[in-house]
């Protein structure tokens, strides 16, 4: 395995990444690609895992020119240049930096033309859709249950909205574009890399935000000081100088405002203030404290070089009043053109050559091309409006109809009789890029998983939960987790079409009725199973400590399944809304102290049961723990590694999960507990949240029929039942290994806890009896 060269250092504890034994392979495929191509790989991790060494060398070439830098102070203005952190002194810089950002917001010198305000929110739309990625995967299994995290967590929550896909950062920026009449392709989608109007700097930060976020505890300093940085230092200025311009256009503001920079830090830039401080805390050697402080500095250090030169170079290009020419519109246009063209002319020529060799060029002579077409025949100088190319080859009838849309034929149309003038103004374009963007590579073809696979080919389920708990840093663990996922699947769809399936768990056709008439009719029979506790307990009260020593390894990653869910890319959806919701709860809301497995730990802890941290092997290992204990976290662990790919198997599993919260099972563990004088909030907590009526079941029910809905209305009914066996098969998966959890927890009990059962047996017995004689009496 190759280790990634950047490493976390706290107390004894350091932290690698581990790219797999194909690593160097994966580095030299991408090592060329261009930046704004791995904004696509990167955006998808999930699918191109392969890019993660490429990702750690950005990320570290970056960090590398910042320190360089950092060491030469005539190369560094003042306010940035290292200094011993202190609680005073750090104040006293943050202080400093935070008026410096109000006192340089850019005044714009003239207002600015539709196009070039146009110009400036298309570069903006790779980093403003995706606003806060830096943060996504900062929220794990192995770390939500942390202070640190938590107030980290709570910053990326504001960024997506809070499950309110309304109030998302990217949504906002894309009500924006809306409103310009700007419509790009999907943010996780090839063609948006593609776009011409798009510029190479255009992907520079996000891509560094992307890859920084794949590295979430080694490189915990650094993304740190980075969101330090976003609220402190180089704030996106230009685009706050703006407001007034796009309300001049009258356009959506409402992504700006959320960048107007009040005369204090607000409650965020406190909170990451707070975050600084709270991390050095925790550090009793001074030279340990002062290197994670150098760490940290160099996070918002490279977040401020990296916002300035972007900034710089935007800002310059909307300072001066510029505008297009007809002719760079058009080289623009047939750029953007070119590669759908090949093979599209048959034997037509154009200036001597075939015009499907013109298209077939690498690259593509756009200004060739057109002087030929300029002194072609198409094109009539004297009375340009009556050319063939605008009466004949683009009208109804000829072979080019359609081909453009109604803003393409006006350029054409304007560079046709731009050629008739004598007056031909040539001026400095910067609305537009018109270099040709390079043609994106084929996607990778899928990485040789073999070697990836073998090398857990061995492992058990302990090593298996520990590997996908910290699958940030064995990301070459993902083809086992899609393999271990799809084990899960595969056996609940085999168990799905037997005839001796409980009428509860057969699939169905789906409909909106028929799924709520089922899933209300499992609610009411679980609900209607549960008897009224009477003491005495008929549960050793060793049993029920085993039992919630058993149980661990799941409720230590509650909320496991959706904890990818809103990764940048998805978090925009409303379905990825619904799901973080829950998640959010799950974890605490970003509050420790309702944080599930810290609850479920207080637990243990009241009982003498003493884990060590989830993350650690030694958690896996521990002998107390049985193998089965281990099975329903492997499934919720393995799904939530693809939350595009195993999409509507989530939202099955999630169904699942939220429902089991509900009904007998749970209450009559209450009452056990409770009995035993044992604390049994963390199965109150469920029994409440996990409602019916408004809580996560309800939840997880709404998500099905969105879902579903958006299904029937893209792809038609038959999509919307393959996609809803999917659900069930997710939802199957969890109850099977549920019910496997439960057989095996009693028969063991049974085994192990003969002589106690016994005991309590005849005890039981006896008080009955001297019941039965003082009744009798």
């Amino acid at each position: 395995m190759v280790a990634m060269n950047i490493q976390a250092e706290r107390g004894h504890e350091k932290l690698h990444v581990s790219f797999g034994s194909q690593a160097q392979l994966h580095l030299q495929h991408y090592a060329k690609i261009p930046e704004r191509e791995l904004f696509y790989y990167l955006i998808n991790m999930d699918e191109f895992p392969s890019v993660g060494p490429r990702a750690q060398q950005l990320v570290a070439g970056h960090l590398e020119q910042v320190r360089a830098m950092l060491e030469s102070t005539a190369a560094v203005p003042q306010r940035l240049q290292s200094f011993s952190y202190t609680p005073a002194s750090f104040a006293e810089r943050m202080a400093a930096l935070y008026q410096h950002q109000i006192a340089a917001l850019p005044p714009l010198d003239v207002p600015l033309t539709a196009e070039q305000l146009h110009y400036v929110l298309k570069q903006y739309a790779p980093g403003a859709l995706i606003d806060g990625c830096w943060l996504q995967n900062i929220s794990l299994a192995a770390t939500n249950h942390t202070e640190i995290v938590a107030r980290l967590f709570h910053i990326y929550v504001e960024k997506i909205g809070d499950g309110d896909a309304s109030r998302h950062y990217g949504n906002l920026y894309q009500d924006l574009l809306r409103s310009a009449h700007i419509y790009l392709p999907e943010v996780n989608a090839r063609l948006f890399t593609t776009r011409n109007d798009l510029s190479d700097a255009a992907f520079t930060r996000p891509v560094f935000q992307l890859a920084l976020s794949l590295f979430p505890r080694v490189c915990l300093p650094e993304l740190i000081g980075f969101t330090l940085g976003h609220f402190f230092d180089s704030q996106d200025r230009l685009l706050v100088a703006l407001s007034g311009e796009i309300e001049r256009h009258g356009l959506d503001g409402c992504y700006c405002q959320r960048y107007v920079l009040p005369d204090q830090p607000g409650k965020e830039a406190q909170l990451i203030h707070d975050v600084v401080i709270s991390y050095l805390d925790g550090f009793r050697d001074e030279a340990d404290r002062q290197q994670h402080w150098q760490r940290i500095w160099n996070g918002l250090v490279a977040h401020t070089v990296i916002s300035e030169r972007w900034l710089l170079d935007l800002y310059d290009a909307v300072s001066k009043p510029r505008t297009l020419t007809p002719h760079q519109k058009m080289v623009a246009m047939v750029r953007e053109k070119a590669p759908h063209a090949r093979n599209m002319h048959r034997n037509r020529k154009l200036g001597g050559q075939l015009i499907n060799d013109w298209f077939a060029q690498e690259p593509f002579d756009a200004e060739g091309f057109l002087k030929s077409l300029a002194a072609s025949p198409f094109v009539n100088l004297k009375m340009p409006l009556e050319s063939a190319l605008l009466t004949r080859s683009i009208r109804f009838g000829g072979p080019m109809f359609r081909i453009f849309t109604e803003a393409e034929e006006a350029v054409i149309a304007e560079w046709v009789q731009s050629l008739a003038s004598e007056d031909q103004t040539v001026r400095a374009s910067v609305a537009v890029d018109t270099s040709p963007v390079s043609r994106l590579s084929l996607a990778p073809a899928p990485p040789d998983e073999r070697s990836d696979l073998a090398t857990y080919a061995k492992c058990g389920k302990r090593e298996l939960y520990y590997y996908f708990v910290n699958a940030d840093l064995y990301p070459d663990v993902l083809p086992t987790a899609r393999k271990i996922a799809q084990q899960y699947f595969k056996r609940a769809k085999a168990e799905m079409g037997k005839r001796n399936q409980p009428e509860q768990l057969r699939l169905f056709p789906y409909s909106h009725d028929a799924f709520e008439s089922r899933i209300r009719l499992i609610y009411e029979t679980e609900t209607s199973a549960y008897e009224t506790f009477v003491p005495p307990s008929t549960v050793p009260r060793e049993i029920m400590v085993w039992f919630t020593q058993q149980y661990a390894p799941f409720p230590m990653v509650d909320g496991s399944w959706v904890q990818h869910i809103a990764k940048a890319g998805v978090s925009q959806t409303e379905i990825s809304a619904r799901l973080f919701r829950i998640y959010s709860d799950e974890v605490g809301n970003a509050d420790t102290l309702l944080n599930h497995p810290n609850v479920y730990r207080r637990l243990l802890e009241g009982e003498g049961i003493h884990m060590p941290p989830t993350a650690s092997l030694e958690f896996a290992m521990q002998p107390a723990l049985r193998d089965f204990a281990f099975d329903l976290p492997l499934l919720t662990l393995s799904v939530s590694l693809f939350p595009k790919a195993f999409l509507p198997e989530i939202i099955g599993v999630n169904l699942a999960i939220e429902l089991s919260g509900l009904g007998k099972g749970y209450m009559q563990i209450i009452d056990e507990l409770r009995y035993w004088k044992m604390d049994p909030y963390f199965f109150t907590l469920h029994l409440t949240i996990d409602n019916i009526a408004s809580g996560h079941t309800a939840v997880a029910m709404e998500t099905v029929h969105l879902y579903l809905d958006k299904i029937l209305a893209i792809q038609g009914q038959q999509a919307m039942q393959r996609e809803w066996e999917r659900i069930w098969i997710g939802y199957l998966a969890f109850k099977q290994s549920m019910t496997r959890f439960d057989s095996t927890l009693e028969r063991e009990a049974t085994l192990r806890f003969m002589m106690p059962l016994i005991r309590l047996t005849m005890m039981r017995r006896k008080e009955k009896k001297q019941r039965q004689a003082l009744k009798a009496g």
